[in-house]
């Protein structure tokens, strides 16, 4: 395993990932950001990394949660 700070606009997200994964007024959500953004990610997301792109496998909520802050790495 190889841990790296990437551009999260070379992120590809997955277009199966379930819609409650995915709702930002859900509460889940919402409290995963607030906890984000008090103490940063703890957990990073997992990518699958091809010739062209970097899929997301793991981790959909916690990367929307770091747009919705305005990171972009």
């Amino acid at each position: 395993m190889e841990f790296r700070e990437v551009t999260i606009a070379r992120i590809k997200e997955s277009k199966y990932n379930p819609s409650i994964r995915t709702d930002r007024g859900h509460k889940d959500f919402i409290s995963l950001r607030s906890n984000i953004n008090e103490h940063g990610l703890i957990t990073p997301v997992s990518l699958g990394v091809g010739k062209k792109d970097m899929l997301l496998v793991a981790g959909h909520r916690r990367l929307n949660c770091y747009k919705d802050l305005g990171k972009k790495s």
